[in-house]
């Protein structure tokens, strides 16, 4: 049963870093699509002078913008933010909250917790995480997924493991 705990601990982390990474990486996009957008309106404007000039490049770069503000309109990006930004803090309190009872049974002695007391606690920790997952982080919206954050996330996550229990090697679910 300890097992299971530590093993979902682990796999709590690697969310948290998944989460963040992505996060990030979304907020990039949102930022770079706001700015483009942005650029091309202020530049719409002074190129009045110019537009009997280059009317057709003029005409291409505005349909352009319109139609990327449309698209920007449809993505998930500001609503996976949001989101994240509300459920960052508390999976980081529940992973805090894990820590703290997987080093309390390691401390207690083996008599004092039974296996069952331990499996109800776990599920109860599963439900939280399944909790805020469902209600906070995408509700309505598809859940991202990329094996290259995917593999960044899992190395930090055994990096936060490593620095905090000295031990080698963790097998992820």
């Amino acid at each position: 049963m300890k097992q299971n705990l530590w093993n979902t601990y682990c796999y709590y982390i690697k969310s948290k870093y998944y989460f963040q990474i992505y996060r990030k990486r979304a907020n990039t996009i949102e930022k770079t699509m706001s700015i483009i957008l942005a650029l091309i309106s202020s530049a719409s404007v002074a190129s009045w002078a110019i537009w009997n000039q280059w009317a057709v490049a003029w005409a291409v770069i505005i349909g352009g913008s319109t139609l990327l503000n449309i698209i920007k309109s449809q993505l998930p990006y500001e609503k996976r933010i949001s989101a994240m930004d509300y459920m960052l803090p508390k999976l980081i309190n529940l992973i805090s909250e894990m820590e703290n009872y997987y080093n309390s049974l390691v401390i207690k002695e083996e008599k004092s917790i039974t296996k069952a007391q331990i499996n109800y606690d776990l599920k109860e920790f599963e439900k939280t995480y399944n909790d805020l997952r469902n209600t906070f982080a995408l509700k309505n919206i598809p859940e991202p997924w990329s094996k290259k954050i995917s593999d960044k996330a899992e190395k930090l996550a055994e990096e936060e493991i490593n620095r905090k229990y000295n031990y080698i090697r963790y097998n992820f679910i």
